[in-house]
């Protein structure tokens, strides 16, 4: 035994030290021992990784990235000639024969044979880390960039030993395919690793965050041959499904049976199998070859291991990133640590232990060889299940079994991106934007209207991570409008098409965006969940509208699929300002509280929560009313028509008249609260694209009649005072001013007429037929609902139609196309009207003589 001792020693000595074993010792090894040498090795893979057979369930041994450097690289050795790869993979604690008896993923660590290599890893209480905690930001960094070399190293050393134990072809004689004993091995690990998908797991019975990490990113490295050769046709998702045709016993034997599924449920699948696979089980359709089983089995193994893993791990290090930043933000309130707040001083210390987790974990996860490896899988899956979505204007359908793929690859997919935001930002990703159009072209295509994908929730989040593989790591506040901007540039790069089946991938999206803009109202998604979606998708727009392309593609739209984005643009427009506006009252009510008040508030727990929360509320709201307002001016700048037609003019009259006098008014000063940034509230910039967005609109005669005729909102006075806080505080050029002063004056002529079908003394006139049944004026233009047989206004109806299509009188289903035009009534209605105006104007002529 110090013989073996020994030799392992010098197996794992640097070789360019002169006590290291030479190269050729391993050759001569082959030729001294023959076939008794993976015996030999047994002896010393002993030695490295020793094993009493009891397992520590309440303090696993530490697994430090130092202490295994050594074994790792005698393993590494052994396993550069085949004898000695076959000797890892054939020895006895390689992988466990029957699972059935290990309690859990933790004993299975502990007992296999790379246990302890897989699970080397980083702790918050690293040496690395205790020097370094609050310290400068860049020593940290410092800290984190050496473990993460470190996480790197040994996922690479692992990577080569199992990548040359898949080269060893079976002995003559032997049963064992070394290939397949890995394969099983890692089957083992996930299957008993299953509780990791559970929200909370007690941690003995899984196996560690790092090894799971490991084992992701060792995957990953496996999967890049067929990765880099683009082997897309060689998937194939019949494997997803249980009892699938597989290779014997290296076929893909994973656990699915509670995933959830893009679009399949659990009790579909035997009746799908069949029907893609033929009555006979068989595979005339399938391509059950070898390679494509090998490919498929690779590819989903490292899936489920990054999505027990590295995925698992990644959103514990963004919540705890977010809870270190929630603290920094306290402890500058109280003044710091030295501002003598023993409060102060308790917060920092616990502030330092969160920068330790959050550093373990940026180490952990964010290795630079194994984020840019992984994106590199991502890609190839986001790229893969593009391939089987329908696309536009193709004849081709979707892939039969595209709904079996479960909802977490892309989930996890949006996660990845999200997570490395930051790593993009301080430029340590520079193959983001290549690696960054597979995902773009995934998410185009998932968001395609009437797509296979169920779950709204899943649906909205593609348009963040648009915006995500857009921005890539930056956080533009204004969006540039040169085309020549790096942020332009990145997007044509993007978007731009590599081969036939890409299309035109700006069409789409911008196609894709609208659509579902419209189609998560109607969706399962939670309610702040629909407006974050739709910022999300206003965001993408306001990138993309300096480019020709997008506008000429929303010109494209048909007028219905416009009309209800419109529409609810405007809903959410005034809805979200509407509450924002609420609460900033309310705001401003407690600020002008007494002193003895605030200071009851602030002692009281349950009520200082409670303006907290109305503050976090104000400013989520106050973002997301900017946002939508945003859009809607950008829009409008190039496309008016649909803002101002017969359907939605008036109703955007009354939305600007209404927050132009809420801005001037004389109720403007329970808008004021102390530090309006805070809450996001920017007054002077909302009255510049309220007034922006007045401009655009104003070249309809129809909406500037619509604003004179608006009774709760427009008053000439207020108005006048908008233009003076225009000038003086020089929020327009003077240009765009006397343009807005111009306009108040044709409105004003507007008002001062009074129209023959508004005059009180005359409404009793008018018969009943004539007016809409709901808003009770007159009707322009009137159609009679197929199912009620009511008659109703036009632009009533279709107001209504936009945001629910039903009959508002028995909610049966009512569609435009189903309404019935009445030309005589109209005509009836057309005369009444002009004799009514010319009954008028004679009595004020004889008033006037």
């Amino acid at each position: 035994r110090a013989g073996v001792g020994e030799f392992a020693r010098l197996l794992g000595a640097d070789p360019r030290l002169s006590r290291a074993l030479p190269p050729a010792l391993m050759p001569h090894l082959r030729r001294g021992f023959g076939d008794r040498l993976p015996e030999v090795f047994h002896a010393v893979l002993d030695h490295l990784f020793p094993f009493d057979g009891s397992v520590n369930f309440t303090k696993p041994p530490p697994n430090r990235l130092e202490a295994i450097a050594q074994p790792l690289r005698c393993v590494w050795v052994l396993s550069s000639i085949p004898e000695g790869a076959l000797a890892i993979a054939t020895h006895p604690r390689f992988v466990p024969e029957d699972t059935k008896d290990l309690p859990g993923a933790g004993q299975l660590e502990q007992a296999i044979l790379l246990g302890r290599a897989l699970g080397a890893s980083v702790s918050e209480d690293d040496d690395n880390f205790s020097s370094v905690l609050g310290s400068t930001r860049l020593a940290m960094q410092g800290a984190v960039s050496s473990s993460q070399a470190r996480v790197d190293d040994v996922q690479n050393s692992l990577y080569q030993i199992l990548a040359k134990i898949f080269k060893v072809k079976r002995v003559e004689g032997s049963p064992v395919k070394p290939r397949d004993r890995v394969i099983r091995l890692v089957r083992s690990i996930l299957r008993l690793n299953q509780p990791r998908r559970k929200m909370h797991f007690f941690p003995g019975t899984v196996s560690s965050s790092g090894f799971m990490i490991n084992l992701g990113g060792v995957l990953a490295r496996l999967c890049q041959p067929f990765v880099t050769r683009g082997l897309y046709d060689d998937i194939e998702p019949v494997f997803l499904i249980p009892d699938a045709p597989s290779r014997g016993d290296a076929g893909l034997q994973l656990d699915y049976a509670n995933v959830t599924r893009l679009a399949v449920a659990d009790k579909d699948l035997p009746a799908l199998k069949k029907s893609y696979l033929g009555s006979d089980g068989g595979d005339s359709k399938a391509k059950t070859s070898a390679r494509s089983a090998k490919v498929s089995e690779m590819l989903f193994l490292c899936m489920e291991a990054l999505h027990l893993g590295f995925i698992r791990e990644g959103k514990t290090l963004m919540r705890v990133g977010q809870q270190a930043w929630q603290m920094q933000r306290a402890l500058q309130q109280m003044g710091g640590p030295r501002s003598g707040n023993p409060a102060a001083g308790q917060l920092f210390q616990r502030l330092k232990l969160m920068e330790g987790k959050l550093m373990a974990a940026q180490a952990r996860c964010l290795a630079p060889n194994m984020t840019q490896t992984v994106a590199k899988v991502y890609g190839f899956v986001c790229e893969w299940i593009a391939k089987l979505s329908p696309r536009p204007g193709v004849e081709a359908k979707e892939h039969p079994l595209l709904g079996v793929i479960p909802e977490h690859f892309v989930s996890d997919i949006i996660t990845f991106w999200t997570l490395i935001q930051q790593d993009i930002r301080v430029g340590k990703c520079p193959w983001a934007v290549e690696l960054g159009k597979s995902p773009l072209k995934m998410a185009i295509r998932l968001m395609q209207k009437g797509h296979t994908m169920k779950n709204p929730h899943l649906k909205g989040k593609l348009p963040e991570l648009v915006l995500r593989l857009f921005e890539q790591g930056g956080n533009y506040d204004a969006i540039p409008t040169a085309t020549s901007d790096p942020l332009h540039v990145r997007i044509k790069s993007l978007l731009s098409v590599d081969d036939q089946d890409s299309g035109n991938l700006m069409y789409e999206l911008v196609c894709n965006l609208i659509d579902l803009y419209v189609e998560i109202e109607s969706g399962e998604n939670q309610f702040y969940g629909k407006f974050n979606t739709r910022y999300h998708i206003s965001r993408v727009l306001m990138i993309l509208w300096p480019h020709e392309a997008p506008r000429d593609a929303f010109k494209t739209l048909k007028g219905s699929r416009v009309l209800r984005f419109v529409n609810m643009m405007a809903n959410d427009n005034i809805w979200l300002l509407d509450e924002s506006l609420k609460k900033l009252e309310e705001i401003h009510k407690h600020q002008g509280l007494e002193a003895s008040e605030r200071k009851k508030i602030e002692d009281d727990a349950k009520a200082r929560h409670d303006y907290e929360r109305l503050e976090n509320e104000t400013l989520s709201l106050m973002r997301l009313a900017n946002g939508s307002i945003e859009m809607m001016l950008t829009v409008s700048q190039t496309h008016v028509d649909p803002f101002v037609n017969e359907i939605m003019a008036e109703r955007m009259a009354q939305m600007v008249a209404y927050y132009l006098y809420k801005l001037n008014g004389p109720q403007v000063s329970n808008l004021k609260v102390q530090n309006p940034k805070k809450y996001g509230f920017k007054p002077r910039r909302l009255l510049k694209h309220m007034v922006g967005l007045f401009l655009n609109l104003s070249v309809s005669k129809q909406f500037l009649r619509g604003v004179a005729e608006d009774e709760r909102s427009y008053d000439a006075k207020v108005f006048a005072r908008a233009v003076k806080v225009l000038r003086s505080k020089h929020i327009l050029p003077e240009a765009q001013v006397l343009q807005f002063q111009t306009l108040l004056g044709e409105i004003a002529k507007l008002s001062s007429e009074t129209p023959g079908d508004n005059d009180e003394d005359e409404d009793n006139d008018i018969p009943d037929k004539y007016l809409d049944p709901l808003m009770a004026t007159v009707m322009r233009r009137p159609v009679r609902l197929p199912v009620s047989k009511m008659v109703m206004d036009y632009s009533v109806i279709m107001r209504h139609l936009l945001n629910n299509e039903t009959d508002p009188f028995n909610r049966s289903k009512l569609t435009p196309d189903m309404l019935e035009e009445m030309p005589e009534l109209k005509q009836e209605i057309k005369e009444f009207i002009e004799k009514r105006e010319s009954k008028r104007r004679d009595q004020e002529n004889s008033t006037v003589d």
